[in-house]
């Protein structure tokens, strides 16, 4: 038979497609005879589908069995021991199999003409289906042609998910995992309103807020006050492929407000204590109502909410990895002042005797270099971040209580208010408003780089009697330059820092010797003549560790990433704050937060940042991208923003010497060189030891690990209100269970809380008559009018809390409230 051959489809019975068993057999015996009837018999092919899957019927005749005589010698001629089946029933089943896939192709046929006359109807009243049809062929042609196995976009799971939930009932909804993914994403980033508003308004394209509440706690980055997470932060440093960070910390001011966190058991809100630096975990757990009456009126509510951010430092084939909240907890104002205190001069004394740790830091030296007051040892490193330093530079001159001066010449803010007033000039040749004058505000850290600027640096070194702010501003400018901003040269950074280090030890050296010298019966107070003696010591301690992480590069036990200085800074921890401060919520006008809801926000933003990272790197289905702000598209790359290998070729002690002529020359015009010459200071190595000898005589550390302060004097010469409550015990509430009830009333009663209350009901507060015994650890009990009661501890913080305090929303007006406050 050919391909011309026509079959006649109308022998065939209609349902033959479904023939089975002995219908089959009878339908196979009328067409094609009995031989081919008991050839497919034998071997149980009953069906037509099982008959058209079979590939070959005949291959039975090979084998040699007594059951297969009798059909192979009707059907076969025996040919030197081999069976050889017969022209006529090999023709036969030929005839068969054709007419059987014909009348199988003309079912399909009919069965696409039958959807296709559907699907244009469909079509015809559903515009979106035609255009939907129109996309996905589309997508489908664009990865044809460009020989891609692409993955599924987001937005192609993102209708799959809806199409195939329409289908389905309400309550038996099914999400993909990139769908979840977005819906955290969006109810993170937008909020509980606008996330309700996409949800109700497109059904079955995103899940519920149970749902979703039950991802969030169900993905394990809750936070809880006081618990540093090494473990997670090992897991999220591995995930970016980064082995090296640096830790930044910073303070807020929160909401004085005490929450019960049920989660762990305690109450938040007052000032963690430290052992040795640590804050205790959980340390305000009581069972106790009287307990918790004696805290709040002997303990004070926290003012600030301390954290840790971990900055991690990339390598050469990643981005810049988003910073990892380490840890939060409540601070006091005084524990804030003894934590600046130690970190100002940990690092700075060079020969404070460091317990000997296998992990510590040691540089290799050569030569000793008497500029250098950095012991070779160190465990860690510590800067002052540089906007703060910024920030207190521009305060001092600002402050109406100082008079600085070095030499003959002032530095005062009247010169920059002349400059304003002056008729000589505009504000197209400065850039400067009376706002940068204003003293209150002392975080504008625009007005710093207003200040500085070399607009302003030109009218003062013009001026010969402003030499002084001139000069004091170039080092404002020189900060900014060598820590701050990306695009500074690595030996530039270097030359800069020291330049600033320099320039202060000249003028301290000649403060101290002028001084010395006075005739005046008065005590003279270098402290107003000079810069804060926080700043010096920032100064100081910012160069030597910046000199000290070249030197570990160049000696190979660093990478090169680690001299990506810009980053080295607190703004991670005020980046944390704002963005926990942004969720608030578009109709909530509270930005201001507890520290309870910090600790819930954070765990938001921690998972948040989880999805980021994993995004990066998603090679599987629905990969969601995020927006990038348009000053980050051009660095998101930082190996592209400074040449990292010119540390190689750096000579570190002609750096130095360069930057020490520079500050020579910056200083000559102001006068104080004949004093110090005289005084056989002037030269670099005269000058850093008396410098040194200074900060040893003025400087004590306190070693947490012996309890013992060391004098420097002793040391050798060897080389710093959206409220929320977790509501679930009180949903569980429902499922009370009496078994227990007897057990907890028969407890002794004699140390139960008694309360008088001329009410009997207590709606709206948790107080109940019964508890689920598993929730126990949430109540305290306590007798109201001497009947037993259980009050759930957070009503019992409503009930001791006497003031609501308020935080401003203005960032000004709050750290200026925050300051008298504490």
């Amino acid at each position: 038979m050919n391909s011309n051959n026509i079959y006649n489809l109308s022998t065939l019975p209609d349902n033959v497609s479904t023939l089975k068993g002995d219908e089959f057999y009878k339908f196979i015996q009328s067409v094609v005879g009995e031989p081919l009837h008991d050839i497919l018999k034998i071997q149980l092919i009953d069906s037509t589908q099982s008959f058209l899957d079979t590939k070959d019927i005949f291959e039975i005749c090979k084998y040699d069995s007594p059951d297969l005589f009798e059909i192979k010698t009707k059907s076969c001629f025996k040919i030197n021991g081999e069976y050889v089946v017969k022209v006529g029933i090999k023709n036969s089943l030929t005839y068969l199999t054709a007419l059987l896939k014909k009348n199988q192709e003309e079912l399909i046929n009919n069965n696409n003409n039958s959807h296709r006359q559907i699907s244009y109807e469909l079509l015809n009243k559903n515009p979106l289906l035609r255009s939907l049809i129109n996309w996905y062929e589309e997508n489908e042609n664009t990865n044809l042609n460009n020989n891609s196995d692409s993955k599924q976009s987001f937005l192609s799971s993102f209708i799959d998910n809806i199409t195939n939930n329409l289908s389905r009932s309400k309550r038996n909804y099914q999400y993909n995992e990139s769908v979840k993914r977005f819906a955290l994403l969006l109810y993170i980033l937008g909020g509980k309103l606008a996330y309700e508003l996409i949800r109700i308004n497109l059904p079955g394209a995103l899940p519920h807020m149970m749902t979703l509440n039950r991802l969030i706690s169900n993905s394990n980055h809750n936070i809880n006050e006081g618990e540093f997470q090494f473990d997670r932060l090992k897991q999220y440093l591995n995930s970016n492929d980064v082995q090296f960070g640096f830790v930044s910390e910073d303070c807020t001011g929160v909401i004085r407000k005490i929450k019960y966190d049920a989660n762990t058991n305690s109450f938040i809100g007052f000032s963690t204590p430290l052992d040795n630096g640590i804050p205790l975990l959980q340390f305000y757990q009581t069972d106790s109502f009287e307990k918790l009456k004696t805290w709040f009126s002997t303990i004070k509510k926290a003012p600030l909410l301390n954290i840790h951010m971990f900055q991690p430092l990339p390598s050469s084939h990643t981005s810049l990895p988003s910073p990892f909240l380490l840890s939060a907890y409540d601070a006091d104002s005084k524990y804030m002042r003894a934590m600046r205190l130690v970190s100002g001069f940990f690092a700075t004394l060079p020969n404070f005797k460091l317990h000997q740790h296998p992990n510590a830091f040691k540089l290799n030296l050569i030569s000793e270099w008497c500029w250098f007051y950095l012991r070779q040892e160190q465990l860690f490193l510590f800067l002052q971040d540089p906007t703060h330093l910024v920030t207190k530079w521009r305060n001092r001159l600002l402050s109406s209580t100082v008079q600085l001066c070095i030499g003959q010449q002032t530095i005062t803010i009247e010169h920059l208010r002349d400059i304003i007033e002056s008729g000589q000039y505009t504000k197209l040749d400065h850039n400067l408003t009376r706002t940068d004058l204003n003293p209150k505000d002392r975080q504008n850290y625009r007005s710093c780089e207003r200040l500085s600027s070399d607009d302003v640096l030109n009218i003062l070194k013009n001026n010969t009697n402003t030499q002084g702010t001139f000069v004091y501003l170039q080092l404002l400018r020189l900060i900014i330059t060598t820590y701050i901003q990306t695009t500074t040269p690595l030996k530039t950074r270097l030359k800069s820092a020291w330049i600033i280090v320099f320039v202060c030890r000249l003028w301290l050296a000649w403060l101290k010797n002028k001084i010395f010298k006075s005739q005046s019966s008065t005590p003279i107070n270098k402290d107003k003549y000079f810069i804060t003696r926080t700043a010096y010591l920032s100064v100081e301690l910012n160069a030597h560790n910046l000199l000290y992480l070249i030197l570990l590069v160049q000696q190979k036990q660093l990478p090169k990433e680690s001299l990506h200085i810009f980053l080295f800074n607190s703004q991670s921890c005020e980046g944390m704050f704002r963005n926990a401060r942004s969720l608030s919520g578009a109709y909530s006008t509270i930005v201001n937060f507890t520290t309870h809801d910090f600790l819930r926000r954070a765990a938001k933003l921690s998972l948040l940042n989880k999805i980021k990272c994993n995004e990066l790197t998603n090679q599987t289905d629905g990969r969601i991208l995020f927006p990038i702000h348009h000053k980050r598209k051009t660095n998101n790359d930082l190996f592209t923003i400074q040449n990292l290998d010119d540390v190689d070729y750096l000579d570190i002690e002609q750096v130095i010497s360069e930057s020490y002529e520079a500050s020579v020359e910056l200083i000559e015009n102001l006068g104080i060189t004949a004093l110090l010459k005289k005084q056989q200071i002037y030269k670099l190595e005269k000058l850093s030891k008396f410098i040194f000898n200074e900060l040893n005589s003025k400087s004590k550390v306190y070693d947490n690990l012996t309890g013992t302060i060391h004098d420097d004097n002793d040391m050798s010469s060897e080389s710093d209100d959206c409220e929320y409550e977790n509501n679930d015990d009180e949903n569980n509430d429902n499922n009370i269970s009496t078994d227990g009830d007897e057990d907890a009333a028969s407890d002794n009663d004699e140390n139960v809380e008694r309360l008088q209350s001329i009410k009997t009901m207590f709606s709206g507060t948790r107080i109940k008559d019964k508890i689920n015994p598993d929730l126990a650890n949430s109540y305290f009990k306590v007798k109201i009018n001497d009947t037993m009661k259980f009050l759930h501890k957070q009503s019992a913080v409503w009930l001791l809390t006497d003031k609501n305090d308020r935080l401003s929303t203005d960032r000004l007006l709050r750290v200026m409230e925050d300051s008298k406050q504490n």
